[in-house]
């Protein structure tokens, strides 16, 4: 619903209509797709402006995914006189190509990653996965909620679509179903190159937890630490013996075992 409604609300926003490339059009909506639909805080802290800086040995990342995030924080990791060794991450997510690309930077230069409180979505799909070693306080709202991996396609209402002739319908379309194709199949590659069962970001859809997730104000999951360790996630170090993310009261997780 989230998505419907930005999209009524973009394609009459005057910025929106002066965007010509359709292409454009598509990934605006894409981004914003991912951050309705992963939003673990409220909508208008995911869509504020991303703050990167850096402090001594650490990166902080606060906010959305975004291009100019991820480039401010490579340039400051890059241009850094003492290399950081620390991504410090508060984030419910964003589109998953820009934290795929992040995910592949922190594995790459070996960084270790902290999550104090929120790390929702593609955050804990793609940044989780790729830490060094991950320090996380066990009262943080750590979760999944489902991967593009599961999505067949993506469809846009009719009735707005209809603001479009039909070869600028056709063109967005396949501009959706092209993003799924190349996302899924970077999707699996970048889990395969971490040994990383690729069901961690999708297991809640199965059956036996439709029930679960149908309840009233669940957006997601969480995994318990040895569920994770079975799943092939072993980077990860607990401030305290258990993990229970800290729940709200509008947005709240539930427990998936794997061990029982």
């Amino acid at each position: 619903m989230c998505l419907f409604n930005f999209i009524h609300f973009v394609f009459n926003m005057t910025t929106f209509k002066k965007l010509n490339n359709i292409k454009n059009k598509t990934f605006l909506l894409l981004t914003y797709f991912f951050l309705c639909s992963c939003a673990s805080e409220p909508a208008d802290a995911l869509v504020a402006h991303t703050v990167v800086e850096l402090e001594h040995d650490k990166i902080y990342y606060t906010g959305s995914f975004s291009k100019a995030a991820n480039q401010k924080f490579f340039h400051l990791y890059h241009h850094a006189r003492v290399k950081p060794t620390w991504l410090v991450i508060k984030s419910g997510g964003g589109e998953a190509n820009l934290a795929m690309d992040l995910g592949d930077f922190i594995q790459q230069y070996e960084l270790k990653v902290r999550i104090d409180q929120v790390c929702f979505s593609s955050c804990a799909h793609y940044i989780l996965t790729s830490g060094k070693t991950v320090y996380i306080k066990s009262d943080a709202f750590v979760g999944f909620h489902g991967s593009v991996n599961h999505l067949k396609t993506i469809h846009v209402p009719e009735h707005i679509l209809n603001t479009y002739n039909e070869a600028q319908k056709k063109t967005m379309q396949n501009n959706f179903n092209s993003y799924l194709e190349y996302t899924k199949k970077r999707e699996r590659y970048f889990f395969n190159r971490r040994d990383i069962d690729i069901q961690l970001l999708d297991m809640g859809h199965r059956p036996q937890y439709q029930k679960k997730y149908a309840e009233k104000n669940n957006i997601g999951w969480f995994y318990t630490e040895e569920s994770f360790i079975k799943l092939g996630v072993k980077n990860l170090i607990f401030s305290e013996s258990f993990f229970q993310p800290k729940m709200k009261v509008d947005k709240k997780l539930f427990k998936i075992d794997l061990t029982q």
